[in-house]
């Protein structure tokens, strides 16, 4: 889906989801507002893709493929960052990726990085 969520705004999320109050059980996906790709992925996603067709029509710009709706309406969670902001502000300052790429692990939860590596290996 070329989906994301940065560390920090999942954190708030869980905090809201954890102080939510139900009688029963809630599902609802988190995602940034934009995609992970510089590229519309209404361009790329057929590219990618093929048998997508024209399902990919509305995701035009950097909107993500994933909607955060739900969350919002039921948590009133909003994403607040995005590899967007990092990545002009890396730029300004001259910050190399690799630093980027460091500063990024360091958001993130401890162990997550080599999760995701093992949940790769096992598709």
């Amino acid at each position: 889906h070329l989906a994301y969520v940065d560390a920090r705004d999942q954190a708030v999320a869980a905090r809201r989801a954890l102080e939510f109050e139900t009688t029963s059980y809630v599902t609802a996906y988190l995602a940034a507002d934009d995609s992970r790709v510089s590229e519309p992925l209404c361009e790329l996603l057929p590219r990618l893709y093929p048998p997508i067709g024209d399902r990919a029509e509305p995701l035009v710009g950097a909107q993500s493929a994933i909607s955060n709706q739900h969350a919002a309406a039921v948590l009133g969670w909003r994403p607040q960052h995005s590899w967007r902001t990092l990545a002009t502000a890396a730029r300004i300052r001259g910050t190399t990726k690799a630093a980027v790429r460091k500063s990024i692990r360091r958001a993130a939860p401890a162990g997550l990085f080599e999760r995701l590596r093992a949940l790769r290996r096992m598709r």
